[in-house]
């Protein structure tokens, strides 16, 4: 039976001692969406499997401040991991705080030209769950509701964006066995992903889909055709979100220069090839 929603969080602030902790279940908090639609109630647990006809997701609050360039800034970023990763399992949603004197929630939204939602959290309620810092502030909550990612930073930043994917992945790759086990979320065709960051300096993560298990080969290759490196030669189970980096190095560990590169997947009889951009 689905836990009742918790009505204020005023109530929940005032039995909440301080931050969770990584590895901690994260009780039910609700509360109102601003964007896309205005009033509507949003419940964390909306997003466990029984309340969600069976589907595993992993939620990435983003907690931010209007008033906050970076916090703009970063909107780019989470939009396109948003839409890299949400049939996978992923979901994002924003919680926005210091409107007054910059932008409206509505505008935030439209002007950022985000499609995922975001939560009026003016009063910081749910921000105190998970920090007591300044943002932004990324969390990440698993599809048992356990805690296990919650750090200040940016996106914006390569470093803290190489640790966060990190824990991105494990926990979608998590995700992917548990659709596998009940029969959920198997991909119906392979599909070689854009890589990301693409501009890139010095490493991109290259993303595929399998629908069924398959030898897989991904090679990288610069303009005149040349080989530069093999990055994968070997049979996987189907799944999403299978990843691969690359560090801007060639078969023999030697840097190549900036340009303009190929990346070419094959799966089985499934062929695509995909460019992307070194900087230097």
């Amino acid at each position: 039976m689905r836990k009742t929603l918790i009505s204020s969080l005023f109530m929940l602030s005032i039995m909440f001692s301080g931050p969770y902790e990584v590895g901690a279940l994260v009780e039910d908090f609700s509360g109102a969406e601003c964007f896309p639609e205005n009033g509507d109630e949003w419940s964390l647990y909306d997003y466990l499997n029984e309340n969600n006809e069976g589907n595993y997701q992993i939620i990435w609050l983003v907690l931010f401040d209007a008033n906050n360039y970076t916090s703009r800034e970063e909107t780019t970023i989470t939009e396109y991991y948003y839409n890299l990763y949400k049939d996978q399992g992923l979901v994002v949603v924003g919680m926005g705080a210091n409107w007054e004197g910059s932008y409206t929630c509505r505008e935030w939204g439209v002007v950022s030209e985000i499609s995922y939602p975001i939560i009026d959290d003016n009063h910081l309620d749910i921000r105190s769950l998970f920090t007591e810092g300044d943002p932004p502030h990324h969390v990440l909550i698993n599809y048992d509701m356990r805690l296990i990612y919650s750090q200040s930073g940016t996106v914006l930043d390569p470093d803290f964006l190489a640790d966060f994917q990190d824990e991105l992945t494990i926990a979608l790759d998590e995700l992917a066995m548990l659709s596998t086990r009940y029969n959920v979320t198997i991909p119906k065709n392979p599909q070689l992903n854009q890589c990301y960051p693409n501009p890139f300096n010095p490493t991109t993560t290259i993303s595929y889909n399998l629908s069924k298990d398959a030898h897989v080969s991904l090679m990288i290759y610069d303009l005149m055709g040349k080989q530069i490196k093999q990055l994968v030669h070997t049979r996987q189970e189907r799944g999403l979100n299978r990843s691969v980096g690359w560090n801007g190095l060639d078969s023999q560990n030697k840097p190549v220069s900036g340009g303009i590169y190929l990346y070419r997947i094959q799966i089985g009889d499934y062929f695509d090839t995909q460019k992307m951009v070194l900087l230097k």
